[in-house]
């Protein structure tokens, strides 16, 4: 990692041995290095093509984002401004603004979604918690857990030593370095074969809300959630952070005018009702999967499509 030929992104980063993390070397597609947490399963093992042979039985995996500076939020275009600029977005709202520096520490975050399987064994094998979360067990391992809600989500982590991402970490890990509205591109489009979303699936299966008709023809395959290792990673090889399940964040929902920290980016944990939720989910239409598109949900609140990206801080 500290050999700026071999991984020019860390520029330089030393780290110490992370404890309970085993290296998994880096991802053939990124670069970064990934880690597998042991309390949440196996250390899932590469193949010949040195990606993940993950399954149900697999621990957590983080990968290494390396810190620097983004641009968070997003904007709508001005009169005859390009819209193909960065952070510009035609479907921006309000609160999605302004666009902003923030600048992150190198973290931890996971590759995929929390797994039903993997919080099952956290919860009932590890800590002896039954209550922890009402983890519908017709559900198969490989699905992300859900219907989380943010206390639980925030108190079952830190058991782990884990934490929920800042608003900050989880957009600048969800852009993965680009600046458009979509990690995919800027066209609808370019989401095929990478997101699980509202689709023609959902609605050949029963599902008639009327969001589904933003984009009647699309077809991710899956009705509902899908397989947390499933469909296309983004640039920093992370799996669904847009649809899927909406993805709980550490922060109070509020505006912009308050600053990002530096360092993890956190703009205030003051007690209040509602908290950031991210990426959409495989209920919601490409609009409300968007990188920069933000949500909240009552601290006790659950839906069936609320669950985790879990990160942990990086030990110096």
């Amino acid at each position: 990692i500290a050999d700026r030929r071999l991984h020019p992104e860390y520029a330089g980063l030393v780290i110490k041995p992370q404890v309970g993390l085993v290296p998994l070397g880096p991802d053939p597609r990124s670069g970064l290095w990934e880690f597998a947490h042991l309390l949440t399963g196996d250390p899932p093992p590469r193949g010949d093509d040195d990606r993940l042979r993950f399954d149900e039985r697999s621990a957590l995996v983080f990968v290494l984002l390396p810190g620097g500076s983004f641009a968070m939020g997003a904007r709508r275009p001005e009169a005859d401004e390009d819209p193909g600029a960065a952070n510009i977005d035609p479907m921006a709202i309000d609160h999605e603004g302004p666009v902003h520096k923030v600048t992150l520490d190198p973290f931890f975050i996971s590759k995929y979604e929390m797994s039903t399987a993997q919080w099952e064994r956290g919860a009932h094998e590890l800590l002896r918690d039954p209550d922890a979360a009402p983890v519908d067990h017709a559900e198969a391992g490989l699905l992300p857990v859900g219907r989380l809600n943010w206390e639980t989500a925030d108190r079952y982590l830190r058991r782990l030593g884990l934490d929920l991402p800042t608003e900050a970490q989880w957009e600048y890990a969800a852009r993965g370095g680009t600046t458009t509205p979509w990690w995919t591109g800027s066209d609808r489009e370019s989401l095929t074969g990478a997101v699980n979303i509202l689709d023609l699936a959902a609605t050949q299966s029963g599902n008639h809300d009327p969001a589904a008709s933003e984009w009647p023809n699309f077809l991710d395959g899956f009705p509902g959630m899908a397989p947390v290792h499933s469909l296309l990673p983004n640039p920093f090889g992370l799996h669904h952070v847009a649809g899927n399940v909406w993805e709980h964040c550490r922060d109070a929902f509020q505006g912009y005018d308050v600053p990002a920290l530096p360092g993890d980016g956190l703009r205030s944990l003051l007690p209040t009702d509602a908290y950031v939720v991210r990426g959409g989910s495989a209920l919601q239409p490409a609009s409300r999967c968007r990188s920069a598109m933000r949500a909240s949900m009552d601290s006790t609140s659950s839906k069936s499509t609320s669950g985790v990206r879990p990160i942990r801080k990086l030990e110096n």
